[in-house]
């Protein structure tokens, strides 16, 4: 496509060392030329910020190590049925923020025991103990995205930013199925760099560049996963972990608080079918998955200066990243620059065939 110039920008080097006294390790023999390791490394750079990743070849045809999940087994979960009366209240309703389910609750949102965002709140997704993604429930998932939409969309009506994530397995203080939702009085400075690169993009080719992006990747094929009649899955061009995925969605809707009913339950099956598939190929049962959105409001000219210039909506996109975790150190840390062991076209062949 014209504009892959700019979604696929990618250095290709070659780092050379010599190797040890002791002789050359296995994983590393192909690598050898004349008494030298040269290796091949790609870098690239994210589709929308000037955020890069670089990826050894070499490393990444070694098996990686997936993190394991441990929870205490036997300790006490206030997120279950029975404590009601152990989690916080919200000083709107002198209980839950909002129950949902006549009797026993099937989804149940309340203030978070420390909150550090506006409205910071957790929604329980389900009654059941489950702490394994093998066990997420579509149904399940489209009352919590229901349940956070009306969240969204009350925090926009009174000029507030959402912000929309769950934590599994390691930075989740209970293993119990949920996620966390808030706000913010400003777009986040992540989705604000987005926010510019999409009014960048726009300028120069007078396209979205989320539908830029489904197109060029569903024509190469190389890190398509899978789509539906309203979004699509894809391994990032330049992702920041191991076995990354985005689900985008296809129709012009740049928050979760747009989205029909109908959008929540397809969505909701997506997401839904995109845990399970990677949790059954990799075993992965340690991840994050945040929801990148602005509300419509926002999303205009008045909150970038490239698209106030040009008079136009940036055309943000409604879309969730799904980032296994590995152990980031000093470049990830401290530099924002990210070391991948698994090229997201691995990524993209181990799951589309299971999502298909």
């Amino acid at each position: 496509m014209r504009w892959d110039e700019d979604l696929f920008v990618e250095i290709s080097d070659v780092e050379v060392i010599l190797p040890p006294e002791s002789g050359v390790p296995a994983a590393l023999s192909a690598y050898q030329r004349e008494g030298r390791l040269e290796q091949p490394v790609k870098r690239r750079k994210d589709y929308l910020t000037d955020t890069w990743c670089h990826i050894n070849i070499a490393r990444a045809e070694r098996p990686w190590t997936v993190p394991s999940l441990h929870f205490e087994a036997g300790k006490t979960c206030f997120f279950c049925p029975g404590f009601e009366d152990h989690t916080p209240r919200a000083v709107s309703t002198g209980g839950d923020r909002l129950r949902m389910g006549e009797g026993s609750w099937h989804t149940r949102v309340f203030p978070n025991l420390y909150p550090w965002l506006m409205e910071h709140s957790n929604i329980v997704e389900t009654p059941e103990h489950k702490t394994s993604l093998a066990d997420i429930d579509a149904e399940e998932e489209a009352n919590a995205l229901t349940a956070a939409a009306d969240f969204c969309r009350e925090m926009e009506a009174e000029g507030r930013v959402p912000v929309l994530f769950r934590n599994h397995g390691w930075g989740a203080s209970l293993s119990h199925f949920h996620w966390q939702v808030g706000a913010l009085p400003r777009i986040p400075s992540h989705i604000q760099e987005e926010l510019d690169g999409c009014s960048r993009f726009r300028q120069k080719w007078q396209t979205n560049v989320f539908d830029a992006i489904i197109e060029s990747e569903r024509a190469r094929g190389e890190r398509w996963i899978a789509e539906d009649e309203f979004s699509a899955v894809i391994a990032p061009f330049a992702p920041r972990t191991n076995y990354e995925v985005w689900i985008i969605a296809k129709e012009p809707v740049s928050s979760l608080a747009a989205c029909s009913g109908d959008q929540i339950r397809s969505l909701a099956r997506t997401l839904t079918r995109t845990l399970k598939v990677l949790y059954k190929v990799t075993q992965i049962d340690c991840l994050t998955v945040v929801c990148h959105q602005v509300p419509e409001a926002w999303n205009t000219s008045a909150r970038s200066v490239l698209s106030r210039v040009e008079g136009l909506s940036t055309g943000y996109r409604l879309h969730f990243e799904v980032c296994p975790f590995k152990h980031w150190a000093g470049a990830e840390r401290g530099l924002g620059e990210f070391a991948i062991e698994v090229i997201p076209e691995k990524t993209a062949l181990e799951l589309s065939t299971q999502m298909r």
